[in-house]
């Protein structure tokens, strides 16, 4: 089926060699088919290239977007831990050394500061994949009447008289040769 397809329903081709344009084109019986069909072909063949092509850059995004949610993470966890070390600083009977709190205002920042350079890192990445994704764009869909191709009238009436004629001669012939069986029988 494949085989076929390729060889004879699909025809597939390059209008311009300067152009990035190409031509797709599917000829069978059933106009739905073809519809959709080359609709579905194309799509495919989008789908499979943009990924190809944005694999990489891709796969750095995802790393970058689950650092940054991790770091979040952390950054949180050092905003309650200093929220807590704050409150109970108020607290008189609950006093803790100051060494305690420059240390979590510490993991603080240096966690804000991460995240912040991962965030910008992460936006690079996604402008930078944005840019690099190919922009596909079919130009032409097919629509509904399908254009089919015809006989001319020329070329009808050559066919219609070689198979007529054909056909004439396969008559004759076949009276002939009947009419000899009939006569030999006969004598």
């Amino acid at each position: 089926i494949h085989t076929s397809l390729i060889k004879t329903v699909i025809s597939i081709n390059k209008p311009d060699k300067k152009l990035s344009l190409i031509e797709a084109s599917c000829t069978s019986t059933n106009e739905l088919f073809s519809k959709v069909f080359l609709e579905t072909l194309s799509a495919q063949v989008t789908d499979f290239y943009i990924r190809i092509k944005t694999k990489r850059l891709k796969e750095n995004v995802d790393i970058l977007q689950n650092r940054a949610d991790s770091l979040y993470g952390v950054l949180s966890n050092s905003m309650y831990r200093s929220a807590a070390l704050a409150d109970q600083n108020i607290n008189m009977a609950k006093q803790v050394a100051g060494v305690d709190r420059q240390r979590k205002q510490i993991d603080l920042q240096v966690a804000s500061t991460a995240y912040g350079e991962i965030i910008k890192n992460l936006e690079i990445s996604k402008i930078t994949l944005q840019k690099e994704t190919p922009l596909i764009q079919v130009i032409d869909q097919p629509v509904f009447p399908l254009e089919k191709e015809k006989f001319s009238r020329l070329k009808g009436l050559l066919i219609g008289g070689f198979l007529a004629g054909f056909l004439v001669i396969g008559f004759l012939l076949a009276r002939r040769f009947f009419k000899d069986i009939m006569t030999e029988d006969l004598t």
